[in-house]
């Protein structure tokens, strides 16, 4: 057993959240099965939506597949077999350009075998609700059940690093996270196997980006001193790793695969052609690494969509070296005036390179929040991310799911002036408010900035 695997073995049942006509009600994992509507399960990036679709499907009379795959299924029937219940994992990974299309093209699959009972997760962050809703209970004369996945707590946190961790050090590693302000990737399953990853080999990140660069870093050795005359440089190996990621990522493929070209289906991309890419002549070498994971025979994708992201960006950036390539670059992910859903994750990443940071930042403020990195922010980039902000609350004032974010990048003396006027300011809307407050809890400029006390009481900061 690998050890992603073993990082996943221990189980921590999972509780979820929804709304209802008496208030918010919580849902255990355990209950999942007995429920009769259709369900939609929601959560950020890496908060087990796949594992639980998976724990989900294990039961007969289920039968799991990516959103991808049933689109791209000539008879869905096939993946239905003899099941009552269609398990569809990844909606948001689906390269759409238009809101609700993904839905309705998922809805159309499903009515070719009679509209079955199907669990469907979805980022939170590129689910409509609305319009999703709607889209389902035209087709199945039922609203479906939207249930968010809860972060981790604290006492989820230590179970689960308690797997490859002593209890002690699980311990150290959640006072860690939780005395830098960092508490709210403590709540995410994926970034906690990082962080164990991390931790076993010594000293604790400070930022996300430490923790993936760290990560990465450890993905990529070779533990088999019988190939260890085979592994790469750094730099050229985490390159080809991007390099084949970014195209998986950017032409919405499931996988790079070792076949000849009349055997490729679509969803997947040859091996021969992503070699060609720059750097690409490494990527067969890459995908030895624990960086890949097989999905089958002669088939590798990413070990987690994430760290493809982070390592696709990487690459992007590296080689949109002049003024034309980084405008043709930001073209992708820009000509529609939204970035798509299923490129957020890349396209934060993008932020770290100081000459595409600026326009990344302003196109998606809350894509660098949720998937890159907002700790780590220089203070022409942290004034860019508040402004952005502020347009954005200006034009949706609804913008922010109800959850913890990572934000220490703004909480600068520097801009104590920008800070107070958004904390204090009556048409600042109130999720801005609470976000930049949330923020600066506990950090030195916000003992500078002395708002009035029932600011402070709104989060309890007092």
């Amino acid at each position: 057993m690998d050890d992603h695997h073993k990082a996943m073995s221990r189980f921590v049942e999972r509780t979820l959240w929804c709304d209802t006509n008496d208030g918010r009600t919580r849902v255990n994992q355990s209950a999942l099965r007995a429920r009769t509507e259709p369900l939609v399960i929601l959560g950020e990036a890496g908060m087990g939506k796949t594992s639980l679709l998976d724990w989900i499907a294990e039961a007969p009379g289920y039968a799991r597949c990516t959103a991808r795959q049933l689109l791209v299924r000539p008879d869905p029937r096939t993946l239905l077999g003899d099941a009552q219940v269609l398990v569809i994992d990844a909606l948001d990974e689906l390269s759409i350009r238009k809101e609700g299309d993904a839905v309705e093209l998922v809805l159309g699959k499903l009515g070719a075998v009679g509209y079955p009972r199907f669990v469907m997760s979805c980022r939170v962050a590129d689910w409509r609700s609305a319009t999703g809703r709607e889209a389902i209970r035209e087709q199945y004369s039922q609203e479906p059940l939207e249930l968010h996945l809860e972060p981790f707590d604290d006492d989820d946190a230590i179970d689960f690093l308690s797997t490859n961790l002593s209890n002690e050090r699980a311990r150290s590693v959640v006072a860690h996270f939780n005395e830098r302000g960092l508490n709210g990737l403590l709540g995410n399953p994926q970034t906690l196997e990082l962080i164990c990853r991390v931790a076993r080999e010594g000293g604790l990140p400070e930022t996300r980006y430490e923790l993936f660069d760290r990560a990465t870093e450890l993905l990529r050795l070779e533990h088999s001193n019988a190939k260890a005359a085979s592994e790469l440089a750094k730099h050229p190996g985490l390159a080809a790793a991007g390099a084949a990621s970014a195209a998986l990522i950017l032409t919405g493929s499931e996988a790079v695969v070792r076949f000849a070209a009349a055997n490729v289906i679509e969803g997947e991309l040859a091996l021969a052609d992503v070699s060609l890419l720059p750097s690409g002549q490494f990527i067969a070498d890459m995908l030895r690494t624990r960086l890949f994971k097989a999905d089958g025979a002669d088939r590798f994708t990413y070990w987690h969509r994430r760290i493809g992201e982070f390592l696709g960006a990487r690459w992007l950036a590296e080689h949109a070296n002049d003024a034309r390539k980084r405008r043709r670059l930001l073209s992708l992910f820009h000509s529609y005036g939204l970035v798509p859903a299923s490129l957020r994750g890349i396209h934060a990443w993008l932020a770290r390179d100081p000459a595409l940071a600026t326009a990344v930042i302003a196109a998606d403020p809350m894509g660098i929040i949720e998937y890159g990195d907002a700790d780590d922010l220089t203070i022409d980039q942290a004034r860019i991310l508040l402004a952005a902000l502020e347009q954005l609350a200006a034009e949706n004032p609804y913008f922010r799911a109800w959850h913890r974010y990572s934000m220490r990048g703004i909480a600068r003396r520097e801009l104590k002036s920008e800070l107070r006027r958004l904390i204090t300011a009556p048409e600042t809307p109130f999720a801005l408010r609470l976000l930049v407050l949330e923020a600066i809890k506990g950090t030195p400029v916000a003992l500078d900035l002395e708002p009035p006390r029932e600011s402070w009481r709104l989060v309890g900061l007092s």
